[in-house]
């Protein structure tokens, strides 16, 4: 379980240059739509992270206009979003205990930034239907070795189901809507 007042919502580097490189990347974008919108139904803190925006260009348009312009896009060059000072410091505003990571690259950006935040005491749940690679094969590996590291794997529903509790949850109908 989590509750959901100690819960922050990661979407990591789903940019325009990538972005078209990445197997399956429709149904992710599809659960990572949902995932936007939840997180604003539920009032989840969310944070998006770009890497080298320079070079790999901005979160996707599809995207973005589902961020609420008060919602950090911080910028990184390191892999792990917690070697970023500057996301360190926004996960350090408030007392976190779960990190729900989903974007692109699951062998790359979401591994090191979910084994990072495990090391740091993190529960970490990662969204295994609202990530991917360029290829199938890497995202199943970093599945599976973010599994045996401790790293729980949720898809998106489980992930909205586990959050309301309850289907007398103020939100339900909300959510349900998300997931039809």
């Amino acid at each position: 379980m989590f509750a959901l007042d100690s819960t922050i919502m990661v979407l990591v580097d789903v940019q325009e240059r990538l972005a078209p490189e990445i197997v399956h990347m429709e149904a992710c974008n599809h659960n990572i739509t949902r995932l936007l919108k939840a997180s604003a139904e539920l009032n989840i803190p969310l944070l998006v992270t770009e890497q080298y925006p320079e070079g790999l260009g901005e979160t996707i348009a599809e995207l973005k206009v589902l961020i609420d312009d008060a919602t950090p896009v911080i910028s990184k060059t390191t892999f792990s979003c917690l070697g970023e000072p500057d996301f360190c410091a926004q996960m350090t505003k408030k007392q976190y205990q779960t990190v729900v990571l989903f974007g692109i690259e699951a062998h790359v950006c979401v591994f090191q930034t979910a084994l990072d935040a495990r090391k740091k005491g993190y529960d970490v749940i990662v969204i295994a239907d609202a990530v991917s690679s360029r290829t199938e094969q890497n995202k199943q590996y970093a599945i599976e070795q973010m599994r045996q590291e401790g790293i729980r794997i949720f898809s998106t529903e489980m992930f909205l189901f586990m959050a309301l509790k309850d289907a007398k949850h103020p939100r339900f109908r909300a959510i349900l809507e998300l997931l039809k």
